[in-house]
Order: structure tokens, then sequence, then C-alpha cells
């Protein structure tokens, strides 16, 4: 359980909801639809910048001959637990000097499936990182917009500024994004790992 909770977020629950403010203070009638382009772009400075950093998941996979399906919203693997073991990462180049047996002693990830060395077939416990969940209009919100609304204005604004060629103000909302990126990193460390 983490030490602390963030609050709701006040300031910008859903997808339309930030399109709506990004617009607001953009104040140009003749930028409809141009929203939608800079919150992507942010999502990709976001998820670049924080995404190691958020959410973690489980799930057992049942491998078949050493390999196995990763689930649908893998993003990253954190680690492959066996029998209460955790068992080290190996590229597929090493695979062949992997003993050979019945019991998995390594792991790696090949053509979106997780690989056990050696090729045996056994259940084991992947620990990861989900994939960040694009926001859209038919997908109104995300755990980093619940959460950290802040990041997604100011990327957004920072790129939007970028279009208007209003450096100036493209700087002041990288600044602000930067910022608000090392505070999240810092905020998401001390809540996983306690005290710097």
């Amino acid at each position: 359980m983490p030490a602390f909770v963030v609050p709701a977020n006040y300031a910008f629950e859903t997808y339309d909801d930030l399109v709506a403010a990004i617009n607001d203070w953009l104040d140009r009638s003749d930028l409809t639809g141009v929203a939608g382009q800079m919150i992507a772009l942010a999502e990709a400075r976001i998820r670049r910048g924080v995404a190691g950093y958020f959410d973690e998941a489980t799930t057992s996979i049942a491998c078949t001959a050493g390999v196995g399906t990763l689930p649908a919203d893998f993003g990253m693997a954190r680690s492959v637990v066996y029998n209460g073991r955790v068992l080290p990462q190996y590229s597929f180049s090493v695979g062949s000097g992997i003993p050979e047996g019945s019991i998995p002693q390594a792991w790696s990830i090949e053509a979106g499936n997780l690989h056990l060395w050696p090729e045996t077939s056994a259940t084991v416990t992947l620990l990861y990182q989900p994939s960040l969940v694009a926001l859209t209009e038919t997908t109104q919100t995300n755990s980093i917009l619940d959460r950290h609304p802040d990041l997604y204005f100011y990327g957004s604004l920072m790129f939007a500024n970028g279009y208007l060629a209003n450096d100036e103000r493209a700087g002041t909302f990288k600044s602000l994004l930067d910022e608000a990126l090392v505070e999240v990193r810092e905020y998401l460390t001390r809540q996983r790992f306690g005290a710097p």
C-alpha cells in the first residue's frame, strides 16, 4: 500500500476537459482540432519521461516449450519469478549457453513473447509495467491524467505554442513541463521506495 495517495484530479477529469482548457488558453478559434495532436505529442514526451515510474502489474504466464504470450497491456518487464526465485534476463544470443533441463534458469523477450531458457514448459510470474493508455475521444482518462494533469496541460501548451511559432511561450511551458516531470519522478520514487 502506498505511503500516501494523490487526491482526485480537479483540474481536468477527462480528455474533453483537457481539450477545452487548451482551447481556452490558446484563445484561437482557428485551431479547432489541433488540441488532440498536441495532447498526443505531449503524451509521447510524458511516456519517455515518467512511464517507467508509473504503475506495476503482475500476471502468471504459462509457457509451452519455453514460449509464453505477454499480456495485451505489456509495456516493460521488471522481473520474472519461478518458484519464488527471480530469474536473470538473458539476451537471445546467449540462450544457447543455458544448461539444459526442465527448470527455467533465465528469460528474454522475443517477438512479443516471453521466452524461457532452457526452453521448458513452466508457469512463471511476470512483474511488468503496463503501457500507458493513450488519451483519445473514446478513452477519456488514464492514470497520469487522473493523478498528474499538469503534465498533459504543460506538454500540450508547449507543443501548441511551438505550432503557433510563439517560441517564448513554448519555452515557458517547456520549463514548466520539465520541472513537473522531475517532481513526478521524485514523487513516484518516494512512493515506491520510501524516503529518498
